[in-house]
């Protein structure tokens, strides 16, 4: 299989805008807390539900994303041990001879 050139480049740059993306409505966030509310229909108070609800997706994506990639490293654990019980299989056990 062929390499991906820059693989670690777009990695780099993906993870920066997803610190970017999480980043920014907290910044947002603060800095609008203040703000003059007109009444039912701020647009002010429109944008920071939707960055508190954006907050609320990155934390659960970043659960999901970290019991995903334990689950490898379980089912890992869980073969070795399985494994650790049973009885090796040698030629010597399976009464293999080897002679020509």
């Amino acid at each position: 299989m062929g390499r991906i050139k820059g693989g670690k480049t777009a990695a780099l740059m993906c993870g920066i805008l997803f610190c970017f993306v999480v980043s920014f409505p907290v910044f947002f966030i603060a800095a609008e807390a203040d703000h003059q509310c007109t009444g039912a229909d701020c647009p002010v108070c429109a944008v920071m539900r939707v960055c508190v609800s954006l907050l609320h997706s990155a934390g659960l994506s970043g659960a999901a994303g970290a019991a995903l990639s334990a689950l490898p490293v379980f089912f890992a654990f869980l073969l070795c041990w399985y494994d650790a019980g049973a009885d090796p299989l040698t030629l010597v056990s399976l009464k293999v001879k080897l002679s020509n």
